[in-house]
């Protein structure tokens, strides 16, 4: 008998290895637009609210390429950030600034994470790759600005020049918190997904491949599409890191292994 893509992992049926790598390519890029898209939105409805532009809806939404239908790497908020600080808007202007990445990202994850017990054990397992996937980019989006973009302009770099702080102030005191959620991954969530949804080894190879090469190469060079020196320096050293994630990580190791084992008893929410 076939086995559905939609029956739960947990029946005793293993999920074919190439499958899992076949099908997480669009679940990613869906998850990645469900990151994204909210987070613009919400500079763009924070900015209406606070009158800092007349519409909500109002996105840029860059080329109409392929690549950035993809990535979403041309869209925007479209809001007048000069005009705003020239009209002594700081404070708003720091509140629109944050919404993307600390509100509408962070909040997101952190959701996901809470409901990611309960959740992953009973959902379908195109359900739970998405879910994975989508707590995933969404803490990406918050590693892309802190500590990656944190001294650059941008949406953090908004937010200390609105509010008078220094930006070290800010990275010293959410970069602890972005790199204890990053530890959780790869000793919670990874493992807990490899065992509630009986990935074979292929499976875990590659979602471990996927989840480092994304986290510390694409999201974490995006400090590179600066012009502020700490922010390459950051890309750089995420860049460093990433073969000794991968090495640390890999799933065949005895740690890897064991936290998988227990992963069962070992899932706890954030």
């Amino acid at each position: 008998m076939k086995r559905s893509p939609f029956s739960p992992a947990m029946a005793g049926q293993r999920i074919p290895g190439l499958g899992i790598l076949l099908v997480s390519l669009p679940i990613l890029v869906i998850a990645h637009h469900a990151a994204v898209l909210p987070h613009e939105y919400g500079h763009s409805v924070a900015a209406w609210l606070l009158g800092l532009k007349a519409t909500p809806g109002s996105l840029r939404w860059g080329p109409p390429t392929l690549v950035n239908a993809l990535t979403l790497h041309g869209i925007g908020e479209n809001v007048d950030y000069a005009r705003s600080f020239a009209a002594g808007r700081g404070a708003a202007v720091a509140l629109v600034a944050a919404t993307g990445p600390l509100f509408v990202n962070g909040g997101a994850y952190l959701s996901a994470r809470a409901v990611l017990p309960q959740a992953l054990p009973r959902l379908p397992w195109l359900g739970g790759l998405f879910l994975y996937w989508f707590l995933f980019m969404n803490l990406a989006n918050v590693f892309d600005y802190v500590p990656i973009r944190t001294f650059a302009q941008g949406d953090i770099g908004h937010f200390c020049q609105g509010l008078d702080i220094p930006s070290w102030v800010v990275c010293a005191v959410l970069t602890p918190l972005v790199l204890a959620a990053l530890l959780d991954l790869y000793r919670t969530v990874l493992p807990s997904l490899y065992r509630m949804l009986d990935l074979p080894l292929f499976a875990r190879f590659a979602t471990h491949i996927l989840t480092t090469s994304l986290m510390f190469g694409y999201f974490g060079l995006a400090g590179l599409h600066t012009s502020d020196t700490n922010s390459a320096h950051l890309s750089l050293l995420s860049l460093a890191c990433l073969p000794v994630v991968l090495v640390i990580g890999w799933p065949r190791r005895t740690w890897s292994r064991a936290k998988t084992d227990a992963a069962t008893s070992s899932l706890r929410a954030v």
